[in-house]
């Protein structure tokens, strides 16, 4: 009976629940070996697989923009273009100015002009030479200098007679723009004098501003631009904020009352100005109220004594930096054609 007891409570331990020690270190083995297979299998891989691979260095280096990047057919073009056709060139000039979004594909379309002019004036036998009037003021527009530009269109005008003034027996009467530049030049005289709130008030007559800055080169002592963006600085720090342009300021707290000179601008308004900025302020204004009549004095004053660029057309390739003679384009660039054999 006692037997019996043991061997059903001896069942009882073997059953659910209740593991020997053997058991108990197989599945603690079990478990960790599964722990490890499923960490080994989150890794990433080292190699990617072969689809994946990258072919960055089997591919060729980035080469530099081809002229066919402003438009495709372009390179065809270029290579079409023939010296017996010289509007050929001049058109190619103009699609490309009409594309160019960089300095060479400005320099391209400047080429191309000079090209034009060049081969135009060698196939006509007449006076007036219609492609090459036309390329030289392309090439006026083009052109961010204002002394280049009269350059080339004083050239236009004395290859083409069509283009030039007309000679009246009778001389006009003065441009009705002549109160626009009285306006100008009182502008400028009045931020010289720390007037401010009238300057605005001038600067707004239509023309005013747009004459100013055409001609604020003048207002430097070295022909640099933003004459104008100076000139409307100074105009905003003026009048006095502690005047109000009065040149004096009361005392406080006097009875009478007693007045002391503006301790900010020292009774003297408007900007200090250098010798020079003045001397720059006085030809801009000779310039604009003379007009044509202008002394010889003037222009020397004006322009700093440059020589006059005579329009002469055989100096406009090397101006251009072109070679006259190089109007074939062969392998990517231009090229003088073969000479025969003597």
């Amino acid at each position: 009976m006692a037997r019996a007891r043991e061997q059903k409570a001896q069942s009882q331990r073997t059953g659910a629940g209740f593991h020997p020690p053997n058991a108990a270190r197989t599945i603690a083995f079990t478990t960790i070996a599964f722990t490890t297979l499923s960490l080994a299998r989150s890794q990433p891989v080292d190699t990617p697989p072969p689809h994946q691979t990258p072919h960055a260095t089997t591919q060729p280096a980035a080469t530099a923009p081809t002229p066919d990047g402003l438009f495709p057919d372009l390179e065809q073009r270029l290579a079409a273009l023939r010296p017996t056709e010289p509007e050929a060139y001049l058109r190619l000039g103009e699609d490309v100015a009409a594309g160019a979004t960089d300095a060479r594909g400005r320099e391209l379309a400047r080429t191309l002009y000079t090209l034009a002019f060049v081969l135009d004036r060698r196939r006509s036998g007449g006076l007036i030479f219609p492609t090459a009037t036309s390329a030289c003021l392309a090439l006026a527009e083009m052109s961010p200098n204002d002394a280049d530009r009269a350059w080339l269109i004083s050239m236009a005008r004395s290859i083409d007679p069509r283009l030039s003034y007309p000679d009246w027996s009778r001389s006009e009467p003065r441009s009705a723009d002549s109160n626009t530049a009285y306006l100008a030049t009182v502008f400028v005289g009045l931020v010289r004098a720390g007037d401010s709130i009238r300057a605005r008030r001038v600067i707004e007559y239509p023309g005013v501003r747009d004459l100013i800055r055409r001609h604020e080169r003048l207002l430097s002592p070295i022909n640099d631009t933003g004459g104008l963006g100076e000139l409307e600085r100074e105009m905003a720090r003026w009048p006095c904020p502690e005047c109000t342009g009065k040149r004096i300021v009361r005392r406080y707290q006097t009875n009478p009352p007693q007045y002391r000179l503006c301790s900010v601008c020292r009774g003297t308004l408007g900007p200090r100005i250098d010798p020079e900025v003045l001397a720059a302020h006085l030809r801009f204004e000779s310039r604009l109220l003379a007009g044509t009549a202008r002394s010889w004095a003037a222009q020397v004053v004006s322009d700093g004594g440059a020589p006059l660029r005579d329009a002469d057309p055989s100096e406009l390739p090397a101006a251009m930096n072109v070679n006259p003679d190089a109007y074939l384009w062969r392998n990517g660039g231009w090229t003088a054609p073969e000479r025969e054999p003597e």
